[in-house]
């Protein structure tokens, strides 16, 4: 795993958002990894740093199966909004109810609940920062 700010390998986890997301840092990137956290407001209490150790085979494992499932459900997603009997425009300029409705159908096909959907900080459970 790499740092967040650097290329190096990440030594250290910062840990937030009550204890369910981290960010991977290097020694050298401490400070800035605790200042870049508190922007994020409400979330951003650090819980605190822990030194990362080497994955076992089966963490691995439930890191690949996570990632696997998340770009797999976005498939399955994309797959079944391609294939419905009319089209709906998505875009800027596209009102959200089409697409939300075509989605809820989609999840409720998949027996998927979004009633406790983490829009703004999934990606951090997963120890990454991918909404920049």
């Amino acid at each position: 795993m790499k740092c967040e700010y650097c290329k190096s390998i990440a030594t250290k986890k910062l840990i937030w958002a009550d204890g369910r997301a981290f960010v991977p840092i290097c020694d050298d990137h401490v400070t800035k990894a605790k200042s870049e956290i508190r922007k994020h407001g409400k979330w951003a209490d650090v819980v605190g740093v822990k030194k990362i150790r080497e994955m076992t085979l089966a963490e691995a494992l439930i890191e690949y199966k996570v990632d696997t499932a998340i770009s797999g459900a976005c498939f399955d997603l994309l797959g079944y909004l391609t294939t419905r009997p009319t089209s709906i425009p998505v875009g800027a300029d596209s009102l959200c109810p089409p697409v939300l409705e075509r989605f809820l159908a989609w999840a409720k096909i998949r027996g998927l609940s979004i009633d406790d959907a983490d829009v703004k900080h999934w990606e951090h459970v997963l120890g990454r920062n991918l909404m920049q």
